[in-house]
């Protein structure tokens, strides 16, 4: 039910943005809506007859989404300031064009917080239209040279605009580490019990507020949506502990039951403005390490992006834990 209520909310929200653009063009209204139709379309093929074809009507879709939510916002401040809107429409692609530059770069990011075991975080890869086998097999080389312990993916690894596919996740056979994950809202959207089946061809095991033990390391996963507290009350923690909750909304548990690491995704660090602003407005935690009461709390900005392949303000990272 989610996949297709959440097209109609973000294609909603799309048209305003794309009208108040558009407002003073002629056929503005008839030119939103079509933008509108063209998300549509594009999405509903990725996820129902994938091709090349599909793929660059979503690039374009997305990029336009990219573009006209800047525009948005730019305007409100132009029209304040009496800046001609044409400076700021130039000056917006040539922000655009960065920021598709910036996300074909993927970032290590290192953090030490003595666990005594290397952990790679891998969160919202997106694998999809945007995110293909190429951008896939460049996280997996980059996660084998770090020589990981354990890989942990915090969510989002498939993307709701995909058709899932029985051979999808293969690929990531080849990360040279165990591999455990939690569920991301974008796998209820596709259907968690169907990700599931496709994951067992990579040998990723799932933990649905469920924990495991390695070698004094307590690993505990809350599902998407899940009460964090769920997990950690049936679980009999031993050694260095870590809880995985796809929003960085785990903070609190940590710190009741003395949990050690927190590691979340999900915010890709906003992204792109203005979105680098507003995710403030939702997460005490957005990218980077924090101490809350003697948790540590590790948000990433995600490994690949989602929908628009621009980032502004924030980056592709792999984290890395010591």
């Amino acid at each position: 039910m989610l996949q297709y209520l959440m097209p109609i909310i973000f294609s909603t929200i799309i048209w305003f943005m794309n009208y108040f653009v558009l407002k003073s063009v002629k056929y503005g209204i008839l030119i939103s809506t079509l933008i509108v139709i063209f998300v549509w379309v594009s999405m509903g093929l990725n996820q129902k007859k994938p091709s090349g074809f599909s793929r660059v009507l979503y690039f374009i879709s997305m990029m336009s989404f990219a573009i006209f939510s800047q525009l948005f916002v730019y305007f409100l401040i132009a029209d304040i300031f009496k800046i001609p809107r044409l400076y700021v429409f130039f000056l917006t692609l040539i922000l655009t064009g960065y920021g598709y530059l910036n996300s074909r770069n993927i970032y290590v990011q290192k953090y030490d917080v003595g666990l005594g075991k290397r952990i790679v975080q891998l969160t919202d890869v997106h694998i999809g239209p945007a995110n293909r086998e190429n951008r896939v097999e460049k996280v997996i080389q980059i996660t084998n040279k770090l020589k990981p312990d354990i890989v942990l993916i915090t969510g989002d690894l498939a993307d709701m605009s995909t058709k899932l596919d029985s051979h999808m996740f293969d690929s990531l056979k080849k990360i040279k580490a165990p591999k455990y994950m939690i569920h991301g809202n974008h796998e209820f959207y596709d259907g968690k019990k169907k990700i599931e089946e496709q994951l067992k061809t990579a040998d990723i095991k799932i933990l649905n507020d469920e924990s495991v033990y390695i070698k004094d390391l307590t690993i505990l996963g809350a599902d998407y949506k899940s009460d964090p507290e769920i997990v950690i009350n049936k679980t009999k923690i031993k050694g260095k502990s870590i809880l995985m909750i796809h929003e960085p909304l785990g903070e609190k548990a940590a710190a009741k039951h003395k949990i050690d690491l927190v590691l979340s995704g999900h915010t890709h660090g906003g992204q792109f403005f203005p979105f680098t602003i507003f995710v403030n407005l939702f997460f005490k935690f957005t990218r980077g390490i924090h101490d809350y009461k003697g948790s540590k709390i590790i948000v990433s900005m995600g490994t690949l992006t989602w929908g628009p392949q621009v980032r502004i303000g924030s980056r592709n990272q792999i984290i890395v834990i010591d």
